[in-house]
């Protein structure tokens, strides 16, 4: 069960390590990864896990989201930037959403950098993703990738430019048939990079 507090301009998460369901390299690995991120990179926020007796416990700083009518291209430069980074130092994020990404004074940040992707929540083993921003068949694997990245973020910019109604959402988590909203199936899609998401996105919305 996850604890969440907020103190002197941070937010902290405590995870019970037996809540983490991923190998414990793999779990070790993202820590490593996320306490050393490039912060010249401008989507991230200053984020420290450090682990104790039977808990992991997550710091990060708080950021507010601002209100923002309408987003151009221009407005993702930074977010791409930090995509394009998560996906050279092997960082799958898992949960690109609106609760996720907040406009800020400084652009779009990237919140919620999970130490695992496998968890135990409300008594049930769940991956850490929202319906149905993820690709079906990799669930099905049993694993998340940057395919599942990239398909939210499709979604993240249609949804926050209009693009996505709620009740093409509710269709889509019946079905999950990504290839009638992406245009192609979710292979090709993967090959794409998040530069050409952005602008299909926006010739989508």
């Amino acid at each position: 069960m996850r604890r969440v507090t907020y103190k002197d301009g941070y937010i902290y998460k405590s995870y019970s390590r037996q809540d983490l369901l991923d190998p414990i390299e793999i779990i070790e690995n993202r820590i490593k990864i996320i306490n050393h991120f490039d912060e010249s990179i401008p989507g991230l926020l200053n984020t420290i896990i450090t682990e104790e007796e039977n808990s992991y416990v997550y710091r990060q700083k708080y950021c507010k989201q601002q209100k923002k009518q309408f987003y151009e291209e221009a407005d993702f430069s930074g977010l791409l930037e930090t995509l394009t980074y998560f996906q050279q130092i092997g960082f799958v994020h898992g949960d690109l959403n609106r609760k996720n990404i907040f406009w800020t004074k400084e652009g779009f940040k990237i919140l919620d950098y999970e130490p695992s992707l496998y968890q135990l929540k409300n008594g049930k083993k769940q991956f850490m993703i929202t319906k149905p921003y993820f690709s079906k068949e990799e669930v099905k694997r049993g694993e998340i990738s940057f395919l599942t990245d990239k398909i939210a973020f499709y979604y993240f910019i249609l949804r926050i430019n209009g693009g996505f109604s709620n009740r093409n959402l509710v269709e889509l988590t019946k079905t999950f048939n990504h290839q009638v909203v992406l245009g192609m199936c979710e292979k090709d899609f993967g090959q794409l990079n998040y530069k050409t998401i952005l602008t299909v996105a926006f010739e989508n919305s």
